[in-house]
């Protein structure tokens, strides 16, 4: 019998294992061993939190300080809401490859009798390259720099290679310094410097590389990093050394780290550009000696310097550098051009409609263009990007409204001069400019079929430029008093699609009423033009338009009902097309039928041959069509519609002979049938084998051929027998004889 006191104990007891087990991951942080071999090295050091990195290959070791009772039992746990769970392991000779144990886990190691605490990270090989305690890309000739990897958390024991690789790709196993680059200790890497006086004017690639087989297995690699050296003289270069006015150019100036060196054009149109790279700030006033045309600078730690350069005049140039510390100069040389824009636009455009302005500039960050000498806000600051601009606008959004007339667009680059929309242009000729001639806007219809079956679709198609949507008006066979196309009731159907404002099309599905009026409906498409008021009333509603002028309420049939075809053909042309309208209107027509489905002719065919079945059909292209041949086989295929016919294909191998019914199905009850009969197939006969004949002296005369008045003998069963030649010849012998005793007796 458990006592209060003894579950006590027992709770004490747990709570003592479980503050153990917690305490257990904060162990003193050390490190697990590398000896510069496959393994990461783990002993059973309890006063050790052992580090492993994922993609290491770890042995727990069975000899040396502190070896494990049982490494082939020890598996890595992991603490979870306060209890260690199995997590990997055990491996049968204590040896866990490429491990990739979760860094976020609390984790440890153990085999029953003693566990260890495990920190598991990712590999981490940085690489940088210094002068000094600045990170460098490039360093001039003579200079030293070294290698920084603060922050690598390999083992110091472990394996590296510093990859050196020139610009052809030639890998160095030696510095140009003499310093031994393959098989480095991490330790060593640390403290890697070099002397770069007997390097070769080049660019050079760096990275650190491990070597599995001597890094615990790990085969990790650092970032590639590339230095440049460079010649320990002054120098200058030009990134560009022919650009358009207001272009920036990237100066280089490279020399000894130290050198005391001033920069300067002697043009009252060049200007260094204050603050961007190494250009000294504008409220640098130690540096500038003459304001934006002449500075003082000092060549730092990686022997470069950059500055920014912009012409405000066309010519050429000399930009030079002078190293009083050297007693040495350079100079580079600039050809500065016009700048200029090109635009690239449509030669006619429709009033209304989108277009994009779009065009290319020399120079710049941005791009204003004016029409017809105005400013608008849609054309105001266009950003260039890689020397490109584009914008899309509508039409009357930037000034061209009015059809049947030149409009004359002029661009200039980045001037001075902030411009708002209605500013008038700058002085002076544009950058660039370019003309468009306006013209009314049009209209198109297509429809998808001219005629349709009742129950089918069909689309009403077109385009109309500068228009934002369309009215669809369908009149049926009778006008007014006819059967709607799509609802089957006697009012007119109206229907609207919205345009494109890609690329000016609209596109309107309609389905036709199985009560539909047969025979041909008329389709009409209008728009309100671009003053939207529709013909020469002031109304932009089609229907009030309608009503004010013509007395046709399209939502009364007392107003519309007696009108015909024609006298809506009078009325929408009229109101579209009249003198002073700028509406626009398109005209198409379409036939509604009864749904047919018809079989074509079909010839008789063998057993083998190929049964084509063909058709026609008023049923939409695309609709399905099942094609059955019943007999004593019954084949069966469907197939689509296309442009008004269908065709089945019917493989017959397997076909009975015999008379088969052929149908053609549209699934809603409409059929046809025929006839067509599937007989034997031919059975084929092999050429016979001629002997040879001594050809004849004179051509053979070929009897002609009479055919028999009566039917050929059948051929006798096997039951009869058929005399041979040896009884024909007895016969005639014995009736020999019978003739000469009658002779003698006579």
């Amino acid at each position: 019998m458990t006592t209060n006191k003894g579950k006590a104990i027992i709770g004490i007891a747990m709570a003592v294992i479980m503050l153990a087990s917690v305490f257990a991951t904060f162990a003193p942080t050390g490190s697990a061993v590398s000896e510069g071999d496959d393994f990461n090295h783990i002993y059973a050091d309890a006063t050790v939190t052992y580090t492993v990195l994922v993609g290491q290959d770890v042995q727990f070791n069975a000899t040396g300080a502190n070896p494990w009772s049982n490494p082939e039992n020890v598996k890595v746990q992991k603490f979870e809401d306060g209890v260690w769970y199995d997590y990997r392991g055990p491996w049968a000779d204590g040896k866990a490859y490429n491990v990739n144990w979760d860094t976020d886990l609390t984790l440890r190691a153990s085999d029953g009798t003693d566990s260890v605490s495990l920190s598991v990270q990712e590999p981490t090989v940085p690489l940088k390259l210094k002068v000094g305690t600045k990170e460098v890309s490039s360093v001039a000739k003579g200079t030293t720099f070294k290698v920084d990897v603060g922050g690598i958390n390999l083992f110091n024991e472990d394996i590296v290679d510093l990859v050196v690789k020139d610009s052809t790709g030639k890998k160095y196993t030696t510095s140009p310094d003499g310093q031994n680059l393959n098989d480095i200790t991490v330790e060593d890497l640390k403290g890697l410097e070099f002397d770069s006086t007997d390097w070769k004017v080049e660019t050079y690639t760096f990275q650190v590389s491990t070597e599995p087989t001597k890094a615990c297995g790990l085969d990790e690699d650092s970032a590639e990093k590339t230095l440049k050296v460079i010649k320990g003289e002054i120098a200058i270069e030009a990134d560009k050394t022919e650009v358009a006015e207001l272009s920036s150019v990237k100066l280089t100036v490279t020399g000894v780290e130290g050198d005391d060196i001033e920069v300067w054009c002697d043009s009252s149109d060049a200007v260094f550009e204050a603050g961007i790279s190494n250009t000294p700030a504008e409220d640098s006033p130690t540096k500038w000696i003459t304001k934006f045309r002449k500075f003082e600078d000092t060549i730092d730690e990686d022997g470069e310097r950059t500055y920014s350069i912009k012409f405000e005049d066309t010519g050429s140039f000399k930009v030079e550098v002078y190293s009083a510390t050297a007693d040495d100069s350079d100079d580079v040389d600039i050809t500065v051009s016009e700048r200029s824009v090109t635009l690239d636009l449509p030669t006619t455009v429709a009033v209304g409609q989108k277009i994009t302005i779009m065009g290319t500039a020399t120079t710049g960050t941005y791009v204003d263009i004016w029409v017809d000498d105005e400013l608008y806000g849609k054309l105001n600051d266009m950003v260039l990007e890689n020397g490109e601009f584009e914008k899309e606008v509508t039409t009357t959004d930037v000034g061209i409204a009015t059809p049947d007339e030149t409009v004359r667009l002029k661009a200039w680059i980045d001037d001075d001069q902030e411009y708002a929309p209605g500013d008038n242009p700058p002085a002076g000729s544009a950058d660039g400019e370019e003309t468009i001639r306006t013209m009314r806007p049009e209209i198109s219809v297509e429809l998808s079929t001219t005629v349709v079956a009742v129950e089918d679709d069909f689309y009403v198609r077109g385009t109309a430029n500068g228009m934002d949507e369309v009215t669809i008006l369908i009149i049926p066979p009778s006008g007014g008093g006819g059967e709607y196309i799509t609802t089957g009731v006697k009012e007119l159907d109206v229907e609207s699609a919205t345009v494109s404002k890609t690329d000016d099309t609209f596109d309107k599905k309609l389905t036709v009423d199985e009560d539909a009026q047969l025979s041909w409906h008329d389709v009409y498409v209008v728009a309100v033009g671009m003053d939207d008021r529709w013909g020469n009333t002031p109304y932009s509603a089609l229907n009030d338009a309608l009503i004010a002028n013509y007395g046709v309420d399209l939502t009364d049939r007392g107003t519309y009902g007696t009108k015909t075809q024609g006298d809506f053909a009078s009325i929408l042309v009229d109101l579209t097309q009249a003198a002073g309208s700028d509406d626009l209107v398109g005209i198409a027509r379409i036939k509604v039928e009864e749904i047919s489905v018809e079989l074509g002719p079909i010839a008789d065919v063998g057993v083998g041959d190929p049964l084509e079945v063909t058709g026609t059909t008023n049923r939409k292209d695309g609709f399905p069509i099942v094609v059955t041949v019943d007999g004593p086989k019954t084949l069966a295929e469907t197939v689509k519609v296309e442009n008004g016919t269908y065709t089945a294909t019917f493989d017959t191998s397997d076909a009975v002979e015999g008379t088969y019914i052929v149908t053609a199905d549209d699934g809603d009850g409409h059929t046809d049938e025929a006839t067509v009969n599937i007989g034997a197939a031919p059975t084929p006969t092999a050429a016979p084998t001629a002997a040879p004949t001594a050809a004849p002296t004179t051509a053979p005369t070929i009897p002609p051929t009479v055919a028999p008045t009566t039917a050929p003998t059948p051929t006798p069963t096997p039951t009869e027998e058929v005399p041979g030649f040896e009884a024909v010849f007895a016969i005639a012998g014995l009736l020999a004889v019978a003739y000469l005793v009658l002779r003698i007796k006579k």
